[in-house]
């Protein structure tokens, strides 16, 4: 479980879902995935928070490393996609019970799909 909701974080991160589709990257790769090996629903329904704190690791880390080395400019590529990613799915979700309802319905539909039709 871990292993798909860190995936779905840097899915988010992708060249797809840097351009305002993050949302849509996690859950195609979810579809994917699942597929494969069907998350239950309690599973499911942390995926959310799980993606969240690996993007909130990857920004952490990324922070700490650049003060490390500010000359790294390396250490930046992904830092504004994913900490708009991070605010996309736990910032404007915490404040906006429709993003976060459309955000579970999301990666609820992408387990629902059978072969990328959304029943």
């Amino acid at each position: 479980m871990l292993d798909v909701s860190v995936a779905m974080a840097y899915a988010m991160l992708s060249s797809y879902g840097k351009v305002d589709r993050g949302i849509s990257a996690a859950a195609a790769f979810l579809r994917g995935f699942h597929a494969t090996y069907a998350l239950t629903l309690e599973e499911r329904k942390h995926l959310r928070l799980l993606v969240a704190a690996r993007l909130s690791c990857s920004v952490t880390l990324g922070a700490y490393s650049y003060q490390q080395n500010p000359q790294n400019e390396y250490l930046l590529l992904h830092s504004q996609p994913a900490w708009k990613a991070l605010e996309l799915l736990w910032g404007h979700a915490q404040e906006d019970d429709n993003i976060r309802l459309g955000i579970q319905n999301m990666f609820d539909r992408a387990c629902d799909s059978h072969f990328g039709i959304i029943n």
